[in-house]
C-alpha cells in the first residue's frame, strides 16, 4: 500500500472539509436565530411589565383612595385659565363624579326660530330628563305642558352667537335645569341632557 494520496481520496476529503465548513456555517447561524429570538422575547417581556405597572398600581390602591398623577401640560393650563373669582359651587360641580344615573324622561324635540333680525336661523334640540326616582317621573308628566312651554320660551330668546361655544351650552342647560327644578320640584330633577343639539 503506497503513503500518497490518490485523486479520489483527495476529491472525498475536499467534500469532507466543504461539509464540515457548511455544517460549522448552520450551527453558527441556528445559535444566531436562538440568541435574536431569546432578545426578542425579553424585549416584549419588558414592554408587556411596564405597560402593566400602571394597571397593577391601580389594583394595589386602596379602595376609595386615587393615585396621583402629575397635571399634563394642559391640565396646567387650564387650571392657568379659570378666573380666581369662580364660583366654588360651580366648581365642585364639575369634579364631583356622578354615580348611576337616574331614569330619563325623554322630551319631544324642539324646533324654535332664534331670536335674529331676519329670522334666517334656528335650533333644533331633543332634550332628556334625568329624575330622582320613578315616582318623579308622573311629576315631570303632569307638568309637562309648562316645561315645555318654558323651554320654547328661553330657546327662542337665544342667538346663534348665544350658542357657538361649549360654555354657552352648558350655561343654557343649567337655565333649563333651573326652570324644570322650579316646576317640578328641586329633589326632583338631577339633570337636563341634550341628545340633539343643531343649529343653522
Amino acid at each position: 500500500m503506497s503513503d500518497e494520496i490518490t485523486e479520489e481520496e483527495l476529491a472525498e476529503l475536499e467534500d469532507f472539509e466543504d461539509l464540515a465548513a457548511a455544517s460549522s456555517g448552520k450551527k453558527k447561524l441556528m445559535v444566531i436565530a436562538g440568541i435574536v429570538v431569546v432578545l426578542c422575547n425579553v424585549a416584549w417581556a419588558a414592554v408587556f411589565f411596564m405597560s402593566d405597572s400602571g394597571g397593577a398600581e391601580a389594583a394595589n390602591t386602596p379602595e376609595g383612595e386615587e393615585v396621583a398623577k402629575s397635571d399634563t401640560p394642559e391640565e396646567k393650563e387650564e387650571s392657568k385659565e379659570e378666573p380666581a373669582g369662580e364660583d366654588e359651587e360651580a366648581s365642585t360641580k364639575k369634579k364631583t363624579k356622578r354615580g348611576a344615573p337616574g331614569p330619563m324622561y325623554k322630551l319631544d324635540p324642539f324646533v324654535v326660530n332664534l331670536d335674529e333680525p331676519r329670522g334666517s336661523h334656528y335650533l333644533r334640540v331633543s332634550i332628556d330628563l334625568e329624575v330622582k326616582e320613578e315616582a318623579s317621573l308622573a311629576k315631570v308628566d303632569e307638568s309637562l305642558v309648562v316645561i315645555r312651554d318654558s323651554f320654547i320660551s328661553v330657546l327662542s330668546s337665544k342667538r346663534l352667537s348665544d350658542l357657538k361655544r361649549p360654555r354657552d351650552k352648558d350655561a343654557l342647560r343649567d337655565e333649563l335645569l333651573d326652570l324644570t327644578r322650579d316646576t317640578v320640584g328641586d329633589s326632583d330633577i338631577k339633570g337636563v341632557y341634550f341628545t340633539e343639539f343643531l343649529t343653522q
